[in-house]
């Protein structure tokens, strides 16, 4: 994949000003860099810590030739590759919490926020030779990453960390944009030529929710119980609770509520 890389000093959001760009045509590879954010945001409405210069926040604009149902593997592909650049970078072994959250000792690194901008109704015409309607349409891939961020708000101060206080000293963003990016073309690519099977099997090596304990808020509801698989075919989440109910949930918040081992 080529990459077409836009830096910026300061904006609101990258999936903002990529949504834009798709708009005006922009092709795959497009990357959006940014600084900093003034409104960067995660998945379900949250907002994402960006202040200036101590984070990596960036979006790339893919095209996947896939249905629209699977989704939702960019996702778990983009999940790995962000893993493995922070292991380079970090020096540790990141893990992914369902779906997407990158960890370091249990505390959040990194997220990434899939998004699907709206366009013309043309640019999504294609379809395979069974009939399957494809994508043929852009899929934004926004993705945040602390980096040299020590004071963290004080509602994030035990969820989350950066690579600076994993490493004990600062690391350069631009290291980390460099490495992020290059692991995504791999992992892009082989999902393309060998389909999700490979990004499956090392997303359940880097997993570390299957068999934690959790809770989940399911808009409003509270359930807590044990995590027992993450479906290949869905990437939905089957939690098994302590009121001996079995749920599944393909959107939602889990907490996990015991810490890895040292």
């Amino acid at each position: 994949m080529n990459y077409s890389i836009h830096t910026f000093d300061l904006v609101g959001s990258t999936n903002d000003v990529a949504a834009q760009m798709v708009r005006e045509g922009a092709p795959e590879g497009t990357v959006v860099v940014a600084r900093g954010q003034t409104a960067g945001r995660g998945r379900r409405g949250r907002s994402w810590t960006s202040p200036l210069g101590e984070g990596l926040y960036l979006s790339v604009i893919l095209r996947p030739p896939i249905p629209q149902a699977d989704i939702w593997q960019i996702g778990f592909m983009a999940s790995v590759a962000v893993a493995e650049a922070l292991e380079q970078t970090a020096g540790v072994r990141p893990r992914i919490k369902w779906p997407n959250d990158i960890l370091i000792c249990d505390r959040k690194v990194a997220g990434i926020l899939i998004e699907l901008p709206i366009v013309s109704p043309r640019v999504v015409s294609t379809r395979c030779s069974g009939g399957v309607q494809l994508i043929g349409r852009p899929v934004i891939v926004g993705i945040g990453v602390n980096v040299n961020i020590e004071n963290f708000p004080r509602e994030l101060q035990r969820s989350a960390t950066s690579i600076a206080l994993t490493r004990g000293q600062p690391v350069a963003v631009s290291d980390v944009e460099r490495a992020l990016l290059v692991s995504l073309d791999s992992w892009y690519s082989k999902y393309l030529e060998q389909g999700f099977e490979p990004v499956m099997r090392q997303w359940r090596n880097l997993d570390c929710t299957v068999g934690r304990k959790v809770r989940i808020d399911l808009d409003g509801r509270t359930k807590e119980g044990l995590v027992k698989q993450v479906r290949t075919a869905s990437g939905n989440i089957v939690v098994q609770c302590s009121d001996d109910t079995t749920v599944t949930v393909s959107a939602g918040d889990i907490l996990i509520q015991e810490c890895l081992p040292d």
